[in-house]
């Protein structure tokens, strides 16, 4: 009898704990990193390293680590969303990357081959209206794409 009392109790708690790391109690706080002083975006916080931002571009482009060569992995502030402004080469293709730096979604991407073609071109919705606003001229800092 003690022992079934013991598992009910033991099953309890075990349900309460999972209950509440479901709904983020206890569970570790998200990283926060912040722009190095000097860049001109210092002050500014984010979630995501560039090797993860690498990792989420390769992961869309579909090529793996080892057949990409990078050789542009910036922060950037366009339209007001912080993202890691990638470009590689794999397999005789160009990759150009936008990763927002604290999602990890890829918000624009691009593919040209070898002649420059693009072969393949993504842009995230509300980054595309972003796009479109600003190089109207009509999208002012601080206004709202509702």
């Amino acid at each position: 009898m003690r022992t079934n009392k013991t598992s009910k109790i033991a099953g309890i708690a075990l349900a309460a704990a999972l209950a509440l790391t479901a709904v983020g109690v206890g569970a570790a706080p998200a990283k926060s990193l912040e722009v190095p002083e000097g860049h001109p975006l210092h002050g500014v916080y984010f979630r995501i390293t560039a090797d993860e931002a690498k990792q989420a571009a390769l992961a869309d482009a579909g090529v793996a680590a080892d057949d990409a060569t990078f050789f542009k992995a910036e922060l950037d502030d366009p339209y007001g969303i912080v993202v890691y402004d990638l470009e590689f080469e794999a397999g005789g293709m160009k990759y150009s990357y936008r990763v927002d730096a604290n999602t990890r979604e890829v918000v624009s991407s691009t593919c040209t081959d070898a002649e420059g073609a693009t072969v393949k071109s993504y842009v995230e919705e509300v980054f595309g209206l972003a796009q479109q606003l600003d190089q109207s001229g009509d999208l002012e800092v601080g206004d709202s794409l509702d």
